[in-house]
């Protein structure tokens, strides 16, 4: 069914002309307003203020009024909070067991995530670009696009080794080991394991050790996990390079 849309408001949503109607005559007269893109910036910060996430998302239709081309901050703040506005309804739907509507959060999460990281790139804030990519990557992972995730991840971790954010890398290759553990390549996650606990140990960031800590203790339950004869052949191997 091809939905319509009021032309005014651009929010409302129609299933034809006598749809458009009735819904007018029944009160939609009285609400619908066009809101400027400032305006509809400052409603959403204040719908994510108090945590309002479908508040959020009900102005989802209207994100190319609101996202600005020329203004790349605002457009990546803006996009990071729609990302997390679903985000936080997956999570939400998930624990309610509605895994289609969990999913359908997901992969919208996902479509703004990649808008972000180009316009990160653009920016130049390689350390948020790469922890996006992260993101990303661990989002469609869990939609089932195995492929697109460690696409994604493997960026991450390049990222993080060409400009020294350890912490990045250390993320990237857990998340890799993980996928690459449940897709029964032990060799190669036990490997990018050892490297993401490398990439811990080397990262100084006060901010940032109680994350890379938890990564480090994440990647030693996985290799506990391990067969033991897989684990003995990994632990003969030495140095390990970030």
């Amino acid at each position: 069914m091809d939905i319509k849309r009021c032309a005014r408001c651009r929010l409302a949503a129609y299933c034809g002309a006598a749809c458009q109607k009735a819904a007018w005559k029944a009160g939609h007269k009285s609400s619908c307003v066009f809101l400027s893109p400032d305006q509809l910036t400052t409603k959403l910060e204040e719908a994510a203020e108090r945590s309002d996430w479908h508040g959020v998302l009900s102005y989802e239709t209207r994100i190319e009024d609101v996202l600005p081309s020329d203004d790349d901050e605002l457009c990546e703040n803006l996009l990071s909070l729609f990302g997390f506005a679903h985000g936080m309804m997956m999570t939400e739907r998930s624990t309610l067991g509605q895994r289609k509507e969990s999913m359908a959060h997901a992969a919208r999460s996902a479509v703004h995530e990649e808008r972000r990281i180009e316009i990160l790139g653009r920016m130049q804030r390689f350390r948020d670009q790469g922890e996006a990519m992260d993101i990303l990557g661990s989002t469609l992972f869990t939609v089932g696009k195995e492929a697109d995730a460690e696409r994604w991840m493997l960026r991450a971790r390049q990222v993080g080794a060409d400009h020294g954010f350890f912490t990045v890398e250390c993320r990237a290759c857990a998340a890799l080991g993980n996928l690459y553990m449940q897709d029964g390549r032990e060799a190669e996650g036990l490997d990018l394991l050892r490297n993401a606990v490398a990439a811990a140990t080397l990262d100084d960031t006060p901010d940032r050790m109680l994350e890379t800590t938890s990564l480090q203790s994440l990647a030693d339950a996985l290799l506990r996990s391990m067969p033991s004869s897989l684990l003995l052949s990994s632990l003969e191997l030495s140095d390990t390079n970030v």
